[in-house]
């Protein structure tokens, strides 16, 4: 099926009317014929890569292609081979940069096509997603006019960045910092550090990183960043969707602030080790960094955040089954535990519902609006979990704090 080459519009009167005809017909001439892999040495716009390899002399034995996408790639397919033998997936899964196969005969050469990601159709390259951000810290400091409260940047903070599952300050495993929205290979310095105003950035393909914020001055921030779509200089655009986390997420992540207080004398000089600072993310919308992840019981209160000011807040969670129950089970409802603005009063209100699903399909999810209190924690926790049976229910909880 062709797409039509033109718009119907009547007459382009307006500027965005004559760009959205002008991408349209640029859409139908790739779309009507000119779907293309590449030339056999460079991939065209179907997000991938060609490669060759040679089968080891054993036959059922692993080899290792390097493909440096900077993604794991979705399949491949065999373009050509000089044997008559089966290629098929080795015991090692694949990585963002290398791809483990097997061969049923020995000693013979492949080509592949390495496929990325199946909307190649809008691209013409690597589009990884630049992330700009300060790293802050809130200092709250004893003067002979009282307790000051202050936001300052943290000059020279160590920025590192790793990968969905990392752990630590600084965090680990690392992963590849690119230079630019077309940069492939992707060999930038991680990890690096923020300007004397705390201010950092960096380039990566699309995806969800811990990035941990350290200096010697503080204890580390671990920050989670869900960065879904990227764009280069020419509009194209590509995604990476994942579990739990919505396209827009990229532009609902706010500043991460760490928590430091000074005390003692009036100059404000430190007693003891810093050992009561905390990371929080406190201004604008809290995503990731507060997950609960492979849950077997109800979740204790945890603070998400303490507003610097009072006011509305919106406050989301969402839940899911990742092991069911082997009899039965209860997946819990998410409750927030904050103190009001108006009465000073501490209120436990419900996000959402228990659900007795008992599948991997079982979720639970809701938003409510609060008035919280400044300098009051605004806590997530989760009650009615009942599991029955040898195995017990698994779940996850993914709450997000934004304002109103």
């Amino acid at each position: 099926m062709r797409i039509a080459s033109q718009l119907d519009f009547i007459d382009v009167k307006s500027h965005f009317q004559g760009m959205l005809a002008k991408y349209w017909q640029q859409l139908a001439r790739i779309v009507n014929g000119n779907i293309s892999f590449g030339d056999g040495t460079t991939a065209d716009n179907i997000n991938g890569v060609f490669a060759s390899a040679a089968v080891p002399g054993t036959p059922n034995t692993n080899f290792v292609i390097t493909h440096n996408l900077g993604r794991i790639p979705v399949g491949y397919l065999v373009l050509g081979k000089t044997a008559a033998g089966d290629i098929y997936d080795g015991t090692v899964a694949a990585t963002k940069t290398t791809l483990t196969l097997r061969a049923s005969v020995a000693s013979f050469t492949v080509r592949l096509f390495i496929i990325c990601l199946l909307l190649g159709v809008f691209s013409v390259g690597a589009q990884n997603v630049r992330r700009d951000d300060v790293a802050l810290q809130v200092i709250t400091q004893n003067t002979p006019a009282g307790t000051q409260t202050f936001v300052t940047p943290i000059a020279g903070a160590v920025i590192t960045v790793c990968n969905a599952t990392a752990t630590g300050t600084p965090c680990s495993p690392t992963v590849n910092v690119c230079s630019s929205s077309t940069d492939v290979t992707c060999n930038q310095p991680n990890p690096l550090s923020a300007d004397n105003n705390g201010n950092y950035g960096f380039w990566v393909p699309p995806g969800r990183y811990q990035v941990s914020i350290t200096s010697n001055s503080v204890i580390g921030k671990l920050v989670t960043y869900d960065l879904p779509i990227g764009q280069d200089n020419s509009n194209n655009v590509s995604a990476n969707a994942f579990a739990g986390q919505s396209m827009t997420a990229a532009t609902q992540i706010t500043t991460p602030l760490l928590n430091f207080t000074l005390g003692g004398t009036p100059n404000g000089s430190l007693i003891g080790t810093p050992n009561n600072v905390t990371g929080e993310a406190v201004t604008e919308v809290t995503v990731g960094a507060f997950d609960k992840l492979a849950q077997s019981a109800n979740v204790v209160a945890y603070p998400i955040s303490t507003p610097l000011i009072s006011g509305a807040l919106r406050v989301c969670a969402s839940l899911v089954v990742t092991t069911p129950a082997s009899t039965s089970s209860t997946l819990p409802k998410a409750q927030v535990v904050y103190t009001d603005a108006d009465n000073s009063t501490t209120i436990t209100t419900d996000i959402s519902a228990t659900s007795t699903g008992n599948a991997l399909t079982t979720t639970g999810q809701g938003c409510v609006q609060i008035n919280a209190k400044l300098n009051t924690s605004v806590s997530i926790q989760t009650t009615g979990y009942a599991s029955t049976g040898g195995t017990s229910l698994v779940y996850s909880l993914h709450p997000r704090l934004e304002n109103d």
